[in-house]
Order: structure tokens, then sequence, then C-alpha cells
């Protein structure tokens, strides 16, 4: 019953349609909607990642260093041992009460990122900045490392 009354509307839609020859052209209009915003470069959300990882790898070394914690703060970093950048030299002004007041980063190349940091200690407050390279195994390390009293 159900396939009867459909075959039958059908049949009176077509019926109720201009009547066309063979070699006339019917064209028809189709609205499309349009996206109001553009989607985001695939670069864009490859650097907030990278940006993302990268303070997150900082936050990571300084509070480790902050818990006393020099086995999990040397794992953040990307150097060779006995070079300046494989000391651990925040832990010579952190300590227990220390806390990171702020963290900035910006993407510096496809894989590379610096991140800036303030940080407040029991001597004062300081400002660190941290190089970070993405590895092919798609984690972020520190490759430098600095800081000075502000």
């Amino acid at each position: 019953r159900h396939v009867a009354a459909t075959a039958s509307r059908v049949a009176v839609k077509a019926a109720s349609l201009p009547k066309t020859s063979p070699t006339s052209s019917v064209q028809h209009s189709v609205a499309v909607a349009q996206a109001t915003v553009p989607p985001v470069p695939a670069d864009e959300n490859a650097d907030a990642r990278l940006v993302s990882d990268a303070k997150e790898t900082v936050r990571t070394y300084l509070q480790a260093l902050i818990a006393g914690d020099e086995s999990t703060a040397s794992s953040q970093l990307l150097a060779n041992a006995g070079t300046s950048a494989a000391q651990l030299s925040e832990r010579n002004i952190l300590d227990s009460s220390s806390r990171i007041v702020n963290l900035d980063g910006r993407a510096t190349s496809n894989n590379t990122a610096s991140v800036d940091a303030d940080i407040q200690t029991s001597t004062g407050l300081y400002y660190a900045h941290y190089e970070l390279r993405r590895l092919d195994t798609g984690i972020v390390l520190i490759r430098e490392h600095t800081y000075v009293k502000s």
C-alpha cells in the first residue's frame, strides 16, 4: 500500500513538471551553505601543539627540580652529558617554596620552540629562557636553558 501511494505521488509531481524535449536543457539551481569560519591551516595547529608540548616540558622540568626529582628533570633535557645544557642549573635557585608564575611560548620553526618562564623563589623573581626541539619520536625536550634574576 505504501509503495502504491508513493508511486502515485511521484507520478503527480512528474506530471506537474514542465515538458521538455530531448534537445532542450533544464537547469536547476541548488543553494549551498558555506561555513562562515575558514578552517585553521594544519601548520597553525601543529605550531599550537608544539608550543603546548614545549610549555608542558618546561613545567615538568621546573616542577621536578622544585620537588628535588633530578632524574625526572634530567629526562626533560636533550643534551650530552657534561655539556652546560645538561646541567640542572636552576636547582641552584629553586626550593620547595618556588612556583612558576608565568610561562609564554612560541614556535620558532617546524620542530623548535622557545619558552620564557617567570619563577618566584625564596630569593626573588627569576626569568628563565628555554629552547626546545620536537624529536622524530614526537617528544619535546629542552636543548638550551638559561636564567637570570629579575
